[in-house]
């Protein structure tokens, strides 16, 4: 069935894998920003990964002068969905260490 976060797909794939390898070795795309998150979870269920991150986040904010630039100081909206993202990771990451 459809799997829903990098949890599920790290036992489906580890499924496929299960009757020919012991240690199998993959390369794993993924986000830069979820790469150490994914990495772990498919080390867990003994793969051997080489991480292949894509999608690096920048911002043209961060070439500025933050402290220099006025807009920096001033809250906005991408501002708060950055965090947001930051804070969804930071939950994954803690969840997932449980598991």
């Amino acid at each position: 069935g459809p799997v829903l976060n990098t949890y599920e797909e790290s036992k489906a794939i580890r499924k496929i894998f299960s009757s020919q390898y012991s240690r199998p070795k993959i390369i794993l795309v993924t986000s830069a920003f979820h790469m150490q998150r994914a990495k772990q979870q498919f080390e867990k269920r003994g793969f051997i990964v080489e991480p292949f991150p894509v999608d690096f986040q920048t911002s043209s904010s961060l070439r500025r002068t933050s402290w220099i630039d006025p807009y920096n100081w001033i809250p906005n909206s991408q501002s708060l969905n950055l965090s947001s993202k930051a804070l969804r990771e930071l939950l994954g990451r803690t969840f997932y260490r449980s598991w």
